[in-house]
């Protein structure tokens, strides 16, 4: 046995306990491996410094409590029932990101070794993702998914997860999927609450603009609730808004506007026009991004965006995976006011 106990004779823990307490603690961090076979009382006896029959006691409550089995002329082994079954996660991902990288870190830091994680994106493809739930099903314990569907697809992709998968061992990230019988745990944004609530924190910094300019193509597969919470500011604030169904390339940029861009490369090409008419970001026009990342700290010596905390995301459905959590969670969402607004 390469593990290594501490027994310590001071303690007010008797001797047996502690080899008992120590062992169970070496098997359930795996430094003790299934069928390891253990010291010898002579063997452990010796190298502990403690009475045969104190280690003969621990071996017996170890067996009452199966961690361990004895077989007849060859030893002690540590019991294949004391080890849990390892969980084994599907992560079902619309796509890769910054965002999404955030998810799985946070997921780690929470599970680290105790669950075995398998990667798939689908890529806002809903004909992969059919693909792959059919040829994945019954081969996890759990499955996270990330819902990134037009409209027209949520309903058939609610569908085929209720027949293809036990809806107890479903978890969705991101958005709320309907259909699902309510079994299903979440984390999720409430996208039209979220931004009209950020919106309204920023209030007195969008009032220095003469208008309001969401820029939202129509193939986004993001939430319309952003739209909606959008014009349900824009409308009790009193502002001149609009709502740019295209890229921000087709648009011409104006002065005194402040523009809310959903996807990076609407704000990559946002501050391109600017710069190319000599702007400057939070005195000539204002931004504001939607979703964090390192690249919105820095750009224009910072990017004032509304996001969710995907770090946050990841490490919640992590927890409630481990725990059986099967309630539905509202994920941190942060206004975070930099230099562009």
């Amino acid at each position: 046995m390469g593990y290594s106990l501490l027994i310590q004779p001071a303690s007010s823990t008797p001797k047996y306990r502690q080899i008992v307490e120590g062992i169970v603690r070496g098997i359930r961090s795996r430094e003790i491996g299934e069928h390891e076979r253990l010291p010898s009382i002579n063997e452990f006896s010796a190298a502990y410094d403690v009475s045969r029959d104190t280690v003969e006691k621990a071996y017996r409550q170890l067996k009452s409590q199966g961690v361990v089995i004895s077989v007849p002329g060859k030893g002690y082994f540590t019991s294949p029932c004391a080890y849990p079954q390892m969980k084994n996660v599907l992560l079902l991902f619309n796509k890769v990101s910054a965002y999404k990288r955030a998810i799985l870190e946070g997921f780690i830091d929470v599970v680290g070794d105790q669950v075995n994680i398998d990667f798939q994106f689908y890529y806002d493809d809903f004909k992969l993702f059919e693909k792959i739930l059919k040829e994945k099903a019954g081969k996890y314990s759990d499955y996270v998914i990330i819902p990134s569907f037009k409209w027209s697809e949520e309903a058939c992709a609610s569908r085929m997860i209720n027949e293809l998968l036990p809806l107890d061992k479903v978890w969705i990230l991101n958005s709320q999927l309907g259909g699902l019988q309510g079994l299903a745990g979440a984390v999720y944004q409430d996208y039209e609450h979220d931004i009209q609530g950020a919106l309204d924190k920023a209030r007195s910094l969008l009032s220095r603009y003469q208008r309001l300019i969401l820029v939202f193509p129509t193939y986004s597969n993001y939430s319309r609730g952003i739209i909606r919470g959008f014009q349900r500011f824009a409308i009790e604030s009193g502002a001149e808004w609009k709502v740019i169904y295209k890229d921000i390339e087709e648009h011409e940029i104006v002065r005194d506007t402040a523009y809310v861009t959903i996807l990076d490369h609407d704000l990559v090409a946002l501050v391109k026009k600017m710069r190319q008419k000599n702007w400057e970001a939070g005195r000539d026009i204002g931004i504001l991004a939607y979703n964090d990342s390192p690249l919105k700290e820095v750009l224009l010596d910072g990017i004032t965006v509304m996001s969710t905390d995907h770090h946050e995301m990841g490490a919640t459905i992590a927890r409630m995976i481990l725990e059986n959590d099967r309630s539905h969670k509202e994920n941190t969402f942060n206004l975070i006011v930099r230099n562009s607004l």
